[in-house]
């Protein structure tokens, strides 16, 4: 309201406007996740052990 009371550009209105909604929804997603985490996985840590395994060829292993 207080840019509308200023004659603040449409486009400055709009992008405090969208700061603001942006900011709240961040908030709202930050409380949400432990939340959502803990029903996904009943509580529990996921344990991360992504092992990937690359085959790197020689250049003798090309010529065969």
């Amino acid at each position: 309201m207080d840019l509308l009371v200023k004659d603040d550009s449409p486009t400055q209105i709009s992008d405090a406007i969208k700061d603001m909604l942006y900011a709240r929804t961040a908030e709202k997603v930050n409380t949400a996740t432990p939340n959502i985490m803990n029903s996904v996985f009943d509580g529990e840590q996921p344990e991360v052990t992504a092992e990937v395994e690359q085959e790197v060829e020689t250049p003798e292993e090309e010529e065969n």
